[in-house]
């Protein structure tokens, strides 16, 4: 996808990567180092406009946005006017597991999030997703605690007893890499992404091994529901392009190949249609609710910013859980 822009536009794309947001937010900040383009997550907005790293969008430049996505996104809630950001992929957070080495039905449960904690049998074999937000949130949502994105201190503390729970009994990997470790089932169960699923079916299932040994679940009403964010860079020293690349990756076909061929992760695209792809075997029919419907979006439960003091309640919980 890349390459091809890149000849679109005659010019060589260079991708950095980043492992967590501190380390996106350090890249960010030193010197010699150029950006263009920023692939970042709502929650995140407010930091990078805060410091000045985000350039406003013109509209004129990104038209696909109106043209082929949901309409939900044309003004989110976290960017009201999409003054400085495009969305990229949609999922949601759940459970996956592998249905042929465990025997579990989250949707049967009382409370879904249970299956993690009562997986003793999976010790070691399990995964948490290496993201405090993410992490701490699940526990809260299995904990009753529907509001995400609350500073309480008694609440994160709940959160954090949840999570010291699950470590002493699962002994889950803290870790974000379920697209590759479920399919090769070193991992069995855990927390992870839709997309991690969507893109272990595409990309990473070892020869002889079907799909269809994936399941996932996620919490209908309530649970996460969010997307990425694609920004220009205020740095940029070719905004035209930067916009150009925001535009390219909003388009109806190169959307759908970065989907099915690379990521796995689904862009909200108002052509694409998800029961074509089961259809047609490109994902497994066991899959079909780790696809994110326009509903599930507008009803999704999103992170988003916390304030100074509730940024501070949940690093400091988050440091003590993983300091053990």
């Amino acid at each position: 996808m890349l390459k091809e822009f890149g000849k679109r536009e005659g010019v060589e794309v260079k991708v950095t990567t980043f492992d967590s947001v501190d380390e996106a937010f350090s890249k960010l900040s030193t010197a010699g180092l150029e950006f263009d383009v920023i692939v970042s997550t709502p929650d995140q907005l407010s930091k990078l406009v805060g410091r000045k790293l985000l350039q406003p969008l013109n509209e004129e430049l990104v038209p696909n946005l109106k043209k082929n996505i949901w309409e939900e996104i044309h003004s989110p809630f976290y960017d009201v006017d999409s003054r400085y950001t495009v969305p990229y992929v949609v999922y949601t957070t759940g459970i996956g597991w592998r249905n042929d080495k465990v025997d579990v039905d989250p949707a049967g449960l009382e409370n879904g999030w249970n299956a993690l904690w009562d997986a003793t049998s999976q010790r070691g074999k399990a995964q948490l997703l290496d993201d405090k937000r993410e992490a701490l949130g699940m526990a809260m949502l299995r904990a009753g605690q529907p509001n995400i994105n609350t500073g309480s201190p008694e609440i994160v503390n709940l959160a954090l007893a949840g999570l010291d729970e699950l470590a002493k009994n699962v002994r889950p990997k803290v870790q974000i890499s379920a697209y590759e470790t479920l399919p090769a089932g070193r991992i069995t169960i855990g927390q992870m992404w839709s997309g991690d699923l969507l893109s272990g079916a595409i990309n990473y299932l070892p020869k002889g091994t079907p799909a269809s040994v994936m399941s996932y679940w996620y919490q209908p009403e309530g649970g996460p529901v969010f997307n990425d964010i694609l920004t220009v860079a205020a740095a940029s020293k070719k905004p035209i392009i930067a916009h150009r690349f925001l535009n390219y990756m909003m388009e109806p076909q190169v959307a759908y190949d970065n989907f099915v061929n690379y990521v796995g992760y689904q862009p909200p695209q108002k052509s694409l249609n998800a029961a074509k792809l089961f259809d047609e075997g490109i994902l497994p029919k066991s899959l079909s609710n780790a696809v994110v419907t326009q509903e599930a979006y507008a009803a999704g439960n999103g992170f988003l910013t916390l304030t100074a003091e509730g940024e501070q309640t949940w690093e400091k919980a988050w440091s003590k859980f993983r300091a053990g």
